[in-house]
């Protein structure tokens, strides 16, 4: 169940980020039906709206990390991995199989383990097509 904090509820610490706490004592299954529609984050229970970001944010965003993550690479000093994006797909299909392996409620038998997103060097090539071809399984 949610309980409310406030009818406008107060910024949080950091009011540059345009940050509002909207409810607390919120489980996550009730975070991924009840703010399904709403640019929000899950933190503990807490419930934040996030400030939209416009066009023209994403856009000098997406400059900026390209330029941070070709250098990153040119150099060989590590990656830029966006944040998670928490996600429902329905009841009777959880995001996570017993394996723990990500499903889709799209593509039939598509399981992605998730350990692969943490390689060091990422496949490319004939080893990403392979990589494909191993997480769709019968479905191609």
């Amino acid at each position: 169940m949610t309980d409310q904090i406030h009818p406008h509820p107060p910024i949080t610490d950091d009011p540059a980020r345009h940050e509002t706490i909207v409810a607390e004592g919120v489980s996550f299954d009730d975070f991924l039906t009840q703010y399904a529609e709403v640019h929000a984050e899950w933190l503990i229970g807490r419930v934040i709206l996030i400030g939209s970001k416009s066009t023209q944010h994403q856009l000098i965003l997406g400059v900026l990390s390209n330029l941070v993550s070709y250098f990153l690479r040119f150099k060989n000093l590590g990656l830029i991995l966006s944040a998670g994006v928490p996600m429902f797909i329905d009841n009777d299909l959880p995001a996570l199989d017993a394996q723990g392996y990500l499903t889709s409620g799209v593509l039939a038998g598509f399981a992605l383990d998730p350990t692969l997103l943490w390689q060091e060097k990422l496949p490319a090539g004939p080893a990403l097509v392979e990589l494909v071809q191993q997480m769709m399984g019968d479905a191609i």
